[in-house]
C-alpha cells in the first residue's frame, strides 16, 4: 500500500492536488504560483487546496493514484474528484492539472445518471 502523506490532515471542503512528478522543482513552484494568481484573477479570495507529494507514486499512472487514494476508505468516499501534477503538467507549457473522478459507474442508481462519466480528463 503506498501512504500518501497529508491527505489525512487535509481540510474537508478543500480540492486535493497529488504531486507525481518531481523531476523539476522550478517548475513546480512555477506551477503553484500559476494556480494562485488564476484564482486571484477570479476576483475572489486565493483558493485553498492541499498538496500531497507522493514520490512513491512518481510516473504513476490514474488507477494507481485512485489505488493509493482509495486505502483511505474515509477519504475515498469524501473525494469525488483529485488533480494529479504529473509529468505532463510539468512539461506542458501552461501546467494543466488533470482532473480524476473517483465515481464509477456503479456510484449511480442507475444508467441514465451515469451517462457521461468518465475517469480523467486529459485534454489539456
Amino acid at each position: 500500500m503506498v501512504e500518501l502523506p497529508g491527505l489525512s490532515e487535509r481540510s474537508e471542503f478543500s480540492p486535493v492536488v497529488i504531486r507525481t512528478d518531481f523531476t523539476d522543482e522550478a517548475t513546480w513552484q512555477e506551477t503553484t504560483a500559476e494556480r494562485e494568481r488564476s484564482s486571484l484573477d477570479d476576483g475572489g479570495p486565493a483558493q485553498s487546496y492541499d498538496v500531497v507529494d507522493a514520490p512513491e507514486l512518481d510516473g504513476a499512472d490514474t488507477d494507481a493514484v485512485l489505488a493509493a487514494i482509495s486505502a483511505h476508505e474515509e477519504l475515498w468516499e469524501q473525494l469525488s474528484v483529485v488533480f494529479v501534477a504529473d509529468g505532463t503538467t510539468m512539461r506542458a507549457g501552461h501546467h494543466a492539472l488533470l482532473a480524476v473522478t473517483t465515481l464509477t459507474r456503479e456510484d449511480f442508481d442507475d444508467d441514465e445518471d451515469s451517462e457521461g462519466v468518465f475517469r480523467s480528463f486529459a485534454e489539456r
